[in-house]
């Protein structure tokens, strides 16, 4: 069996069973395999834009005997992916604003299909697309890799667009989880927000934005401390 990373392992957690599989920036293959070894999909397209990883994918393939069940393709996002060809779709390890436009680039995601994704930079940017063109986020989680606390979420096409504040964008429903990891992960958004605060503030720019995010989400914290979830929680747990 392969082993994954926290990172990949809490990524490829995600999926719902399915019968066909999309990997867009698959790299070395690694959830693919480790997809088709659990049972999460029968088949699986593995895409990547550059051809080295692809080679890199194919030995991943290989060693664990999967090339009649893996496709290798070479593609820039979803581009080259059929729709036909995958009911739920990853795409990890990129950047939060790339990823909103790989979605954004595929219109036929919103056909009842699942994207798992893992950003690693940007995040608000992608709930923010997500929640702004009738995706709806249905699971989120965090995940510790080393000193490195990384983000993973999944959603899929509802129509409706969810009317949450901005402060939503930066922290999600995490910021309703008893989770160790996730508490420290919102956390870890207030002080970084703080500090760019604090900049634009030294700076002599206009802090009011980024001071009215840190409010609601700092009021969301304290509302927790004498009430249930809030409302606004769409049971995503």
């Amino acid at each position: 069996m392969i082993n994954l990373t926290p990172r990949l392992l809490k990524t490829a957690e995600l999926i719902t069973p399915c019968k066909k599989l999309a990997d867009i920036g698959t790299d070395h293959a690694y959830i693919p395999v480790y997809a088709l070894q659990n049972a999460l999909a029968e088949t699986v397209v593995a895409s990547d834009i550059n051809e080295g990883p692809l080679n890199n994918a194919a030995k991943t393939v290989k060693q664990y005997g999967f090339e009649d069940r893996v496709v290798l393709r070479l593609s820039d996002g979803l581009e080259n992916i059929e729709e036909t060809e995958a009911d739920a779709v990853v795409i990890a390890g990129m950047g939060g604003e790339l990823i909103a436009k790989i979605i954004g680039d595929a219109p036929w995601l919103k056909n009842n299909k699942q994207i798992i994704m893992q950003p690693m930079t940007h995040f608000e940017d992608l709930r923010a697309f997500l929640c702004d063109n009738g995706y709806k986020i249905t699971k989120e989680t965090v995940v510790r890799e080393g000193k490195r606390l990384y983000l993973a979420l999944s959603a899929e096409y509802t129509e409706e667009e969810a009317n949450f504040g901005e402060w939503y964008f930066y922290v999600g429903n995490l910021i309703y989880s008893n989770n160790p990891d996730e508490i420290e992960f919102c956390n870890r958004i207030v002080n970084r927000l703080e500090k760019k605060h604090t900049a634009l503030k030294n700076s002599g720019y206009d802090a009011n934005k980024i001071g009215k995010i840190l409010e609601e989400i700092k009021y969301e914290q304290a509302c927790l401390l004498y009430t249930s979830p809030s409302p606004r929680d769409r049971s995503v747990s």
